[in-house]
């Protein structure tokens, strides 16, 4: 059984803008979950900030080919209002960390993949750094 790894908004950024020195491990997940050998979900949130923020930085077209890869590539876990209730009502200490949380739940990951390990600190989900957890898997 493969893992279930809910993406983080900032590890879909690093392969998406390519951004350094976390590209290659952020490239190496997504390539993963394209190629089936893990899992990968997000949130439903996650395609306004990516949008946004590609936009931003590389243009409409680059943002909407990224959307799209979005959609091609992960499992999009809803965001309703069980899901921002049980952000609210969380211990969380930033929202989208809170809404992200509770979707990993949803979804049953196996493990949260961030950057921002300490936003996630409160997680009853198993919390990892792309580098750690691809070192996990060529110890296998």
């Amino acid at each position: 059984m493969s893992d279930r790894l809910f993406f983080d908004t900032n590890v879909l950024l690093d392969h998406l803008l390519d951004r350094e020195p976390f590209a290659d491990d952020a490239t190496e997940l997504w390539s993963m979950a394209e190629r089936r050998e893990v899992n990968g979900c997000i949130s439903a949130v996650s395609f306004n900030f990516v949008y946004y923020i590609v936009r931003h930085h590389a243009g409409e077209r680059v943002a909407r080919r990224a959307i799209k890869g979005l959609r091609d590539v992960f499992d999009i876990v809803e965001v309703d209002a069980q899901i921002i209730n049980q952000a609210i009502d969380s211990d969380f200490a930033d929202f989208e960390d809170a809404i992200q949380h509770a979707c990993a739940v949803r979804a049953s990951a196996t493990h949260v993949v961030t950057r921002d390990l300490p936003g996630f600190r409160r997680s009853g989900v198993p919390v990892v750094a792309p580098d750690a957890y691809l070192s996990t898997r060529s110890e296998e």
